[in-house]
């Protein structure tokens, strides 16, 4: 981490993926991690402030949803630092996100649909105040009260890559399957 961003910790306990997108609308990312320095004071941090007793870890940006069995950073900074637990990361197909154990300081792989408090890392010069009320989404997008989202339908046949590197120009990521449902119920999408 450096002077031009700053750790907020979010006890809320949510998927990977709306975990970034939280991350994302404060102008950051799931946090990445890259020395052993940044990896002990955040350990140190969350052991403060997710003191719930139901809280063992929480997740980080850490992932291979991309290329499995090749981990990245949410926020595409170099993977030039890891802090895995023993036996870790577990490479079978539904454990492509990383979280890290509050009492060991540690990583993981875990089920990315599970819900964990998380940390983000938001730049400082750009940060802006959050609000409870939703904020208006981009012209072609829906927002959603129920996920606190916004919501962009594109009809066209692609593959997954192709179709995850649009979102990503867009600041955003292809949605998950498990919420696809309560979206397809209020058929309200719009088409872009």
């Amino acid at each position: 981490m450096d002077k031009t961003s700053c750790y907020f910790l979010v006890k809320d306990k949510t998927t990977f993926m709306a975990a970034d997108q939280y991350c994302v609308g404060l102008n950051g990312n799931l946090v990445s991690i890259h020395n052993m320095f940044e990896n002990a004071f955040l350990g140190g941090e969350a052991k403060t402030v997710f003191t719930d007793s139901t809280n063992i870890d929480f997740w980080i940006g850490a992932n291979n949803l991309l290329i499995p069995k090749n981990w990245s950073w949410m926020d595409g900074t170099p993977w030039d630092f890891n802090d895995w637990d023993i036996k870790q990361p577990i490479n079978v197909s539904n454990t492509n996100c990383g979280a890290m154990t509050i009492q060991s300081q540690r990583w993981i792989s875990d089920d990315c649909i599970k819900e964990k408090p998380f940390v983000c890392l938001v730049k400082i010069h750009e940060a802006t105040t959050t609000t409870t009320a939703p904020l208006p989404c981009p012209n072609t997008w829906t927002y959603f009260n129920e996920t606190k989202f916004c919501y962009k339908a594109i009809e066209k046949s692609t593959t997954w890559w192709d179709a995850e590197m649009t979102c990503v120009n867009q600041t955003s990521h292809l949605i998950w399957h498990h919420i696809t449902p309560t979206i397809n119920a209020h058929g309200e999408l719009k088409h872009g």
